[in-house]
């Protein structure tokens, strides 16, 4: 087979092929055919290589909705995981700051319970001595006015009483105090001299107040007063005189023993308010009414309004009239009749009309339904 003349010029290729030495290789010649060889070689290699490479790999298409979904879960799980690092870090930051500002809130809660179990315990101890110091002050001053009351309590003092003549006293407020006016009549009766000799010899006949076995000059609180050696007040005085609710008794000594009594509210030394004024024979009364009983309204020790009067004789029978008064003076109203003789007028008893309360015409403008045991 001939060879193709590759790679030489027209004239090269027209001239004649030299003949090889003798004995010789023509070795250019064969180094050219040699060289042309590999190169055709190599150059039908790489096409060969090309045409396999390319059968093998396929042609290059457009993604399909697979691929697209793939991708883009793929992306959304690379953004979740770089989202959760960062949360990550963050919440692991963020409980790093929680326990440091734990930490720090615990030891600040710890500073201030200090603080405050010190300033407690200061505060416990300055009160302590505070509590001290008033407790020192009121006593001392406790002290200071028991002493100036004690003074001034000797200075209002008044005579010194005997022990009898304290217990006398004694009794007749024991007496009063119980309402027992009775009893306290009686006694008076049976001490008057001794009562006579305290009241002119003892207290010269000036008022004292007597309280818890002494005699004081100054009339305020709850004692009993001797208006004179027949005549006393017990109960409440403010101002030096009767003030609150107050008894007063005196006893006389008529044809039969008796006493007056006048018990009720009183004010600035006159029954001022709701009382009972009236008197009462304790030891007999002869043809008199053995008790007589008035009870009002007070206003300056004289009666008004509605009042009712009661009287009992000796045999125990009562009588009650319903009257009505003004500034102490009887009104008559149509509850009244003129007797037979026209110049008395009469007012039936509450009791089926047994008795009668007759007043002389003359007589009905008089005060007579008032307190007459007057202080002044």
């Amino acid at each position: 087979m001939k060879r193709p003349d590759w790679g030489k010029s027209d004239e090269e290729k027209r001239k004649p092929r030299s003949e090889p030495a003798q004995g010789g290789f023509d070795w250019e010649k064969i180094q050219f055919w040699k060289r042309l060889d590999m190169g055709v070689l190599k150059q039908k290699t790489m096409d060969l290589r090309e045409k396999w490479e390319s059968r093998k790999r396929p042609a290059p298409r457009e993604p399909g909705w697979r691929e697209r979904i793939r991708w883009a879960g793929a992306v959304c799980l690379m953004i979740l995981a770089a989202a959760g690092a960062v949360w990550l870090a963050r919440w692991e930051e963020r409980g790093q700051i929680g326990k440091e500002s734990s930490r720090a809130a615990e030891e600040n809660e710890s500073r201030i319970a200090l603080a405050e179990s010190e300033s407690l315990r200061d505060l416990a101890e300055s009160e302590s001595l505070r509590a001290w110091e008033e407790s020192l002050i009121a006593s001392v001053a406790e002290s200071v006015e028991e002493s100036i009351a004690e003074s001034e309590a000797e200075m209002k003092r008044g005579p010194e009483l005997t022990e009898e003549q304290a217990e006398l006293l004694n009794k007749i407020s024991e007496a009063l105090a119980g309402g027992q006016m009775e009893a306290c009549a009686r006694l008076m009766e049976e001490q008057k001299d001794a009562l006579a000799e305290l009241f002119y010899d003892v207290m010269d006949g000036q008022v004292y107040l007597y309280q818890n076995g002494s005699l004081y000059t100054e009339l305020e609180g709850r004692g009993l007063a001797l208006k004179k050696s027949s005549l006393v007040f017990y109960g409440d005085f403010a101002h030096g005189s009767p003030d609150g609710m107050v008894t007063a008794l005196q006893t006389v000594h008529l044809d039969y023993p008796r006493y007056d009594y006048a018990a009720g509210n009183w004010h600035d030394g006159s029954m001022y308010g709701y009382g009972t004024v009236g008197y009462c024979y304790y030891d007999g009364s002869g043809q008199e009414n053995q008790t007589v009983r008035r009870e009002g309204l007070f206003v300056d020790d004289l009666m008004y309004g509605d009042i009712l009067y009661e009287t009992a004789n000796a045999q125990g029978e009562t009588a009650t009239w319903n009257m009505t008064v003004s500034k102490g003076v009887l009104v008559l109203d149509e509850r009244w009749t003129l007797d037979k003789t026209g110049e008395a007028y009469q007012l039936r008893s509450n009791e089926n009309g047994s008795h009668a309360y007759v007043i002389a015409e003359s007589a009905a403008g008089e005060v007579r339904f008032q307190n007459l045991l007057l202080w002044e």
